[in-house]
């Protein structure tokens, strides 16, 4: 897993300040949120020189400029072409910064305007500007929010749309609290289109942010299913007009980095403890084999604490031997090489 936060956890930071503040909580990128009077200066009136140094500034400290969120919406088919026009802005800067990704929201249905037509409205918007999304190398994602909480809603944008560079923002709060779906049901909805994600815990009722882990909404599942099914983009944080950068922004990465670590050791653990099983199905395994299969939890663990750039095997033969058994297996043991491919193609899911 990746991590990033939003620049409401730090409206007044400069770009720099930002970085350096990721950095040093072990955060993998970060979010400027568009728009909105931050300070980080990443805007559509950026001169091609500032947006040149906007992504050099990241490159040279190491952290992504993992997603540009806006505010724009698209459920009004008579702000349609100005909508289209804004898109393309910014698309242009995130392409022009590095930014993979660019959040956009449906929006507030108009009076008098029907679901199906919103629907529509929507999915002509985004339809319009994919093609340049594409070319620039930016995904749009949709989010879960406003009027748009409901996952069916998004799923059946996406569906019309059916482009590559057209995707779900899944924020995990939203559909939840608006009581559209549970977690799994979210999950399963979107999980076709799922490029970005968004975590904030909260009460429940009256809005107020928490904690992860002492709100009302279940983050260790949302990794869980996030993980199972391989998801590879960032989950980032949208923590507004909460608590100071310096006390949030570490105790929350801490939090979402011992669910993972805790989700992956299960995960990897079954499908290790499957890998035993069918050796002993295999007696020919040699013991070099045997002895890779049983230090590899041990060195997995220890990956695991780490920051995903800083993730690795200490002992890299370890991975080697696990591909050449592999290719050693699957001819006389094809259901041992399956599990063990599993096992292989996990680890590097996860940068190890």
């Amino acid at each position: 897993m990746k991590y990033s936060f939003m620049s409401f956890s730090t409206p007044a930071a400069r770009l720099q300040d930002m970085l350096a503040m990721a950095k040093r909580y072990g955060y993998d990128g970060i979010e400027p949120r568009l728009d909105a009077g931050h300070a980080h200066g990443i805007e559509v009136a950026a001169s091609g020189e500032q947006r040149a140094a906007y992504k050099a500034a990241a490159q040279e400290a190491g952290i992504a400029i993992a997603c540009l969120a806006t505010s724009l919406t698209y459920a009004d088919p008579a702000a349609a072409d100005a909508a289209v026009g804004q898109t393309h802005e910014r698309i242009d800067l995130a392409g022009d910064v590095g930014a993979p990704v660019v959040r956009v929201f449906g929006g507030k249905l108009p009076a008098g305007v029907t679901r199906d037509r919103a629907i529509e409205a929507v999915a002509s918007s985004l339809g319009a500007v994919a093609g340049h999304a594409a070319r620039r190398g930016v995904v749009l994602c949709m989010e879960t929010h406003d009027d748009w909480c409901d996952p069916k809603h998004v799923a059946a944008v996406m569906t019309r749309v059916n482009h590559p560079h057209v995707a779900v923002n899944w924020d995990v709060m939203h559909p939840v609290r608006m009581r559209f779906a549970t977690m799994d049901q979210a999950y399963g909805t979107l999980s076709p289109w799922i490029r970005h994600v968004h975590a904030h815990d909260g009460d429940g009722e009256g809005g107020t942010l928490r904690p992860i882990g002492e709100g009302v909404y279940d983050h260790r599942r949302a990794l869980e299913l996030l993980l199972r099914h391989g998801y590879g983009g960032f989950i980032s944080g949208e923590w507004i007009n909460w608590e100071p950068a310096e006390k949030h922004l570490p105790r929350e990465l801490s939090t979402l980095r011992n669910y993972e670590r805790e989700l992956l050791v299960e995960l990897l653990e079954k499908n290790l403890c499957a890998l035993h099983t069918e050796l002993k199905n295999a007696p020919a395994i040699d013991a070099d084999m045997r002895a890779v299969l049983n230090a590899l939890r041990t060195e997995v663990e220890a990956a695991l604490s780490r920051p995903a750039g800083e993730r690795h095997l200490a002992h890299r033969p370890l991975r080697e031997k696990l591909v050449i058994g592999i290719e050693q297996l699957e001819g006389q043991h094809p259901a041992l090489a399956v599990t063990m491919r599993r096992v292989t193609d996990m680890l590097s899911g996860i940068g190890i």
